[in-house]
């Protein structure tokens, strides 16, 4: 009985191939499946070819599966997979603001190395780094340089980084002193901010 609209569900043609294999594993998790399910149902085409990768972490997501609609409507998110280890923790502060990082997650993806290994900086500016998104994305190809230079690593560098950049300009040719000098006039920012 319980099970009854799961497995239609999971019988759609671009579905089947993949769920139906996990169904021993989906099953511990159908009482948080099943009261999401209308939600679920048009995206699960999309999650169904990851859905042993995600499958670990279903129980966090699904509570928040509609506020992160708009990340899955990306083409390449699954990209994110991988870090879902480092993600998952913080969803009930992340899932809110899927609109806005769906919007940026293309020039995010290539760095998402970097953004994980500052996982706990920036989600201490992580609300102040959304609202400088618009500004932050363009500068993603700067991130490895910021990193090696150490600006990522200080508090509040993801706000901070294009109000920084604004003053230090970093390019692709001069990214490692940029960076350095960047890092610099960010401590100073800090320094005169408290």
């Amino acid at each position: 009985e319980q099970v009854g609209p799961f497995i239609p569900t999971c019988m759609q043609p671009s579905c089947k191939k993949h769920l139906i294999p996990l169904l021993p594993e989906l099953m511990p998790d159908l009482d948080v499946m099943l009261p999401v399910m209308d939600v679920l149902k048009p995206v699960l085409p999309k999650l169904a070819p990851h859905m042993r990768e995600i499958l670990p972490y279903t129980r966090e997501l699904l509570p928040y599966i509609e506020q992160l609609l708009p990340i899955l409507e990306c083409d390449e998110w699954y990209k994110i997979n991988p870090y879902m280890d480092k993600l998952v923790p913080h969803i009930a502060r992340v899932a809110p603001h899927s609109k806005a990082l769906a919007a940026h997650l293309p020039a995010m993806l290539p760095y998402m190395d970097i953004l994980t290994k500052h996982m706990d900086n920036l989600m201490d500016s992580f609300e102040e780094t959304i609202a400088v998104l618009d500004k932050l994305a363009p500068l993603m190809p700067l991130m490895p340089a910021a990193d090696k230079a150490g600006l990522l690593s200080q508090k509040f560098a993801f706000a901070a980084l294009p109000t920084v950049v604004g003053i230090v300009p970093l390019s692709a040719s001069t990214t490692g002193r940029g960076a350095v000098a960047a890092a610099a006039l960010h401590d100073r920012m800090l320094a005169g901010a408290s």
